[in-house]
């Protein structure tokens, strides 16, 4: 699966993050449309290490890491695969 992430910013939140993922369609295994606590429930989970920045009380992920989100939401079953990400 690749996923392309079609934005300028150099950083997302965990709910802007997911909301990119719902605009371009990509779904749960299960048909579900990605949700921010899927996002952020990977960090919760360690599946992540907990490095990335903060903004008040909002995880801040860089472009650069957005294949390591992504991979997470895959190993915890809220992406069909592990995807290729384009950013």
């Amino acid at each position: 699966m690749t996923v392309m992430i079609e934005t300028n910013q150099s950083e997302l939140t965990t709910g802007e993050l997911a909301r990119e993922l719902r605009n371009q369609g990509y779904r749960t295994p299960d048909g579900r449309p990605i949700q921010t606590w899927m996002v952020r429930r990977v960090f919760e989970l360690g599946l992540i290490v907990e490095t990335h920045r903060r903004v008040g009380g909002y995880r801040v992920v860089r472009r650069e890491e957005l294949p390591l989100v992504l991979a997470a939401l895959a190993r915890a079953g809220y992406l069909t695969s592990d995807p290729e990400v384009v950013v």
